[in-house]
């Protein structure tokens, strides 16, 4: 089993995943192609398909109020940035395990988006609270349909039969 922890959520999962944005590739070579070159959270291999998992918990008191179409903006950069990396990554890695993850990448004909997002509670005036997440989950399919035929917006209430569990962490 894998566990993944990203600030307050744990990701559990029966299968390969990690947590992109801290390999060693991407913090030691791929950023210093360009500043400001961002990745998604966790890439996950099960046996069929790849997911591009980018979390987003809007739960915290300091959370700043955005609009979804910068969110949205902000993901399929991200995913875009993803998929630049992964290649190189394939046989440029300094680590074995992340040379090896990349490689089952392209050994997988399916890919799909998923956005974990935690909203804050309906009460607060910021802009997350009211989203929808099938009005979400629609946008972005619609951007990213030359990418992705499937893309889901979930949340631990909400997980929509993902092969992974999600919990708030205890520690």
């Amino acid at each position: 089993m894998t566990t993944i922890n990203e600030d307050k959520l744990e990701f559990s999962f029966n299968f390969d995943a990690i947590k992109l944005d801290d390999t060693n590739y991407y913090r030691n070579q791929f950023q210093k192609i360009q500043n400001n070159l961002k990745v998604i959270d966790i890439l996950a291999i099960d046996n069929q398909k790849n997911y591009f998992i980018e979390i987003k918990d809007y739960t915290y008191p300091n959370t700043k109020s955005i609009k979804q179409i910068e969110l949205i903006d902000a993901i399929i950069k991200k995913v875009i940035c993803s998929l630049s990396m992964l290649y190189p990554m394939s046989y440029k890695a300094k680590d074995e395990e992340e040379r090896e993850i990349a490689k089952q990448f392209f050994n997988k004909k399916s890919l799909t988006i998923v956005l974990h997002i935690e909203k804050p509670p309906i009460t607060t005036k910021l802009e997350q609270s009211k989203w929808d997440f099938s009005e979400l989950q629609m946008k972005l399919k619609k951007r990213l349909k030359n990418i992705s035929n499937s893309v889901k917006v979930v949340s631990i209430k909400k997980m929509q039969k993902v092969p992974w569990s999600v919990a708030i962490a205890t520690t």
